[in-house]
């Protein structure tokens, strides 16, 4: 199916650009269900719009039956029907287009929902079936084969396997299959060919539809280790070497997307969701012929010193410079807690379980909203692309309890659980208040907006303020794009030309005037 004319695409600038992620069950709501939908996100296109955003991110809207906040997908050709319908989906393109705006949609490669019609048919047909293929099912192990395979554990915490006679009685107790995420989520075998094969018809569906690319979850994970051998778990950080993380042959997947897509359009985005570190490792991500872009999560994880941040900066750049690759700079998303809460918390998180401090009993907000600000101002003044999260631009503190409805296995993961689960409530939707004309631009068809009553009373000042580090932002673009020493970053190799501290402390004088990093509240606070 083609979107007349529409199916060439958006394509946006990476190297300066502003990408907005929205996650659709709490942005808003266009029914008055108390869930957003993507009726609700094409009405509230205007106000991005306003804000100058280049790209919009959505979160998944695929057909699931919600276990994970629509992670968990049943049908990555279908959408949700508590969220809307494909025509929702070519509504939002079409108007985001004719705003300048392009649109990358989630991809969830690793696993699949129990409920998909790939794994009930591997059920039915039973373990050597070509459909068990897709999965990783294996025996147990010991004397009676009733322990699981090995000791991998799942991200939401206890075992990354279980019996699949839970789902289905005819299978003998001996069999398991392996989920590093809840349960009802079963990870793929990317070793079959069938596998690929299927996903290249989703990559090809969805560009049809004129989507712009594509953020890949879980992109370090699609590969495990073949001799499934234990794993060491000392290390809880999502950085630690595990057996089923940041496998070689991983970027080969990648490198035949990369292939098949260019055969059709030659500029689609891939975003990859790869936790590694340093940044020299995450560069192996976006080489050439690989994947474009990979989040830096380097800044979630730094202690708000201006030594340290300005350490990890150089870094990142300089690593991905040197793969002709354009960073990217993250502040926080849906899985990690806001950034307002985390910098405002009142006790800096353990090392290595920076990304949620599930123990924050109370959080500064007069501290959190300053450093939360300051932090912002530096990365709209980096080069490469800047990931914003729904709800940053007016402010929004994570919510401390979502309701049983809004519960998600990563609501409900115990303390000792990855560090990269118990944020749900950044998902969450809030106090239903209608979002003002004032400071979201236009009213918005009768929608309401899901945000907390608290964030609400101040939201026209945020909404302001992220208007004026975008209008920076666009201010800096056009300081760099002509200063003599770095207008380099679009059409030449970043090798060529280095984004060098000299060119990079003189261009931040134009922008920023003289002020030091502690006047900007970037500096040592703790």
């Amino acid at each position: 199916m083609t979107l007349r004319g529409e199916a060439q695409g958006h394509p946006y600038d990476a190297d300066w650009s502003v990408i907005y992620q929205v996650y659709p069950r709490s942005f808003l709501d266009s029914d008055g269900d108390g869930i957003g939908d993507l009726a609700g996100l094409r009405a509230g296109l205007p106000a991005l719009v306003d804000l100058g955003v280049s790209a919009i991110w959505l979160s998944p809207f695929y057909a699931s039956p919600q276990r994970d906040g629509g992670y968990d997908v049943a049908d990555y050709c279908a959408v949700d029907p508590v969220l809307g319908t494909l025509d929702d989906v070519d509504g939002i393109v079409r108007d985001a287009h004719a705003a300048g705006i392009s649109v990358l949609i989630d991809l969830v490669p690793n696993h699949v929902s129990t409920d998909h019609a790939w794994f009930r048919k591997a059920l039915d047909e039973g373990p050597s079936s070509a459909a068990a293929s897709r999965f990783h099912f294996r025996r147990g192990v010991g004397s009676d084969q009733g322990a699981a395979p090995n000791n991998w554990e799942s991200e939401f915490g206890g075992s990354a396997w279980s019996r699949v006679r839970e789902h289905d009685g005819r299978w003998p107790d001996d069999w398991w299959y392996l989920h590093l995420f809840d349960r009802t989520q079963a990870d793929l075998n990317w070793s079959s060919a069938d596998v690929r094969a299927d996903f290249l018809g989703v990559l090809d569906f969805w560009l049809d539809r004129g989507i712009d690319g594509f953020r890949i979850d879980v992109a370090h994970g699609l590969v495990k280790d073949e001799e499934f051998p234990d794993a060491e778990l000392t290390d809880d950080s999502p950085f630690a070497s595990r057996p089923y993380w940041r496998q070689p042959g991983v970027f080969e997947i990648f490198e035949g997307w990369r292939q098949h897509v260019e055969r059709r359009r030659n500029q689609v985005m891939f975003v990859a969701e790869a936790w590694a570190s340093p940044p020299a490792a995450l560069a192996q991500w976006v080489a050439p012929g690989r994947l474009h872009q990979a989040f830096n999560f380097d800044l979630l994880e730094a202690t708000w010193n201006a030594h340290e941040i300005r350490s990890r900066i150089d870094e990142a750049i300089e690593a991905m410079v040197d793969v002709g690759a354009s960073p990217s700079w993250v502040l926080s998303n849906h899985d990690v807690v806001r950034v307002r809460t985390r910098l405002g918390a009142s006790h800096p998180p353990r090392p290595g379980r920076g990304l949620n401090p599930t123990d924050i009993a109370e959080m500064d907000p007069i501290r959190g909203e300053r450093l939360a600000r300051a932090a912002a101002a530096v990365v709209m003044a980096l080069p490469g692309s800047v990931y914003v999260y729904q709800g940053r631009s007016w402010g929004f503190r994570r919510r401390r309890s979502p309701t049983p409805r809004e519960k998600t296995p990563r609501s409900n993961a115990p303390q000792g659980a990855s560090s990269a689960v118990t944020a749900a409530g950044c998902r969450c939707r809030g106090h239903r208040t209608d979002l003002p004309s004032g400071s979201a631009g236009r009213e918005h068809r009768g929608c309401r907006s899901l945000i907390s009553g608290r964030a609400s009373r101040d939201r026209s000042r945020s909404v302001t303020t992220s208007r004026s580090f975008l209008s920076t932002r666009r201010r800096f673009v056009s300081a760099v794009r002509t200063h003599s020493i770095v207008a380099r970053f679009t059409g030449t190799h970043p090798a060529t030309t280095r984004w060098t501290s000299r060119s990079r402390t003189s261009v931040w004088s134009q922008t920023w005037g003289t002020k030091s990093g502690t006047e900007m509240g970037v500096g040592s606070a703790s």
